[in-house]
């Protein structure tokens, strides 16, 4: 599966990258954080929940399960995770980078098979996903009071889901490193001098071969300004992650999760 996925990786970032090459810019001066050479970090918490489905089929024999994220697993509760971010550019061009861990525990009920192991009653999860999003944007439209820009880049998704039998002391576990291409586009407006709105948009469908993927971040937040170099932000993302396909050669996964809720943090600009 990895090496199809690098394939994929590779042939979409040349395409989406000729295609980012080829828009128009226009720059305007200002003094917005997103004018001129700038630079920022940020670090925050997201508030994150889970919700999603998991179904594993084994190839010889033939077994079949699904289990429900947070029904099943005690993963409904919202977890308070971290994030971080970084941007550096010189308009029209920015580069970004953000990066949360999402990890939490839980115990539920689960009656059926995961990976071909049957589960019989009280079960433990543990579930881990990193996420670390690298972007390359073009601002089409670049002002002090407005800014609308094209993005490329790349999204790391690591997913460790582990399930226990605590009746058996059985354990088993997914365990997927999928580096996915995506576009994206990002819009910022000045509502006051202390105050803008900014969102992005980024995602991806790969299908290749016997594996199929889909990819959406969607993001949205308030950046108020107390002090010179100095913000605070609050905002709500989506992330949905799809995946169908086989994690080994005995066994195909189609796994369908959502990690959403709301961020806040704190950032310093230059």
């Amino acid at each position: 599966m990895l090496k199809t996925t690098s394939r994929l990786f590779h042939g979409s970032l040349c395409s989406l990258g000729t295609v980012l090459l080829l828009l128009p810019a226009c720059t305007l001066p200002g003094d917005a954080t997103w004018s001129g050479a700038h630079l920022s970090a940020h670090a925050g918490g997201f508030y994150t929940g889970l919700d999603g489905d998991i179904k594993t089929t084994t190839k010889n024999p033939k077994v079949t399960g699904n289990f429900d994220v947070g029904k099943d697993t005690g993963q409904s509760d919202d977890q308070l995770n971290g994030q971080i971010g970084f941007r550096l550019g010189f308009a029209p061009v920015e580069l970004s980078l953000t990066a949360f861990d999402y990890s939490a525990e839980g115990t539920g009920r689960f009656n059926g098979n995961f990976l071909g192991t049957p589960f019989t009653g009280r079960v433990r999860s543990d579930f881990n996903i990193r996420n670390i999003k690298a972007m390359l944007g073009l601002d089409v439209f670049n002002s002090e009071w407005l800014r609308v820009g094209a993005q490329l880049g790349v999204s790391y998704m690591s997913t460790d889901l582990e399930l226990q039998d605590l009746n058996s002391n059985t354990v088993e576990k997914i365990d997927e490193d999928l580096p996915i291409p995506v576009v994206g586009i990002r819009a910022d407006v000045k509502l006051m001098d202390e105050l803008s709105l900014g969102g992005e948009i980024a995602g991806l469908d790969i299908t290749v071969d016997d594996f199929d993927a889909t990819y959406i971040d969607a993001m949205a937040g308030l950046h108020y300004k107390p002090w010179d170099h100095v913000e605070a932000f609050l905002g709500y993302r989506l992330i949905n992650i799809q995946f169908q396909g086989p994690i080994d050669n005995s066994t195909d996964a189609d796994v369908d999760l959502d990690l959403s809720g709301p961020f806040f943090g704190i950032g310093i600009w230059f």
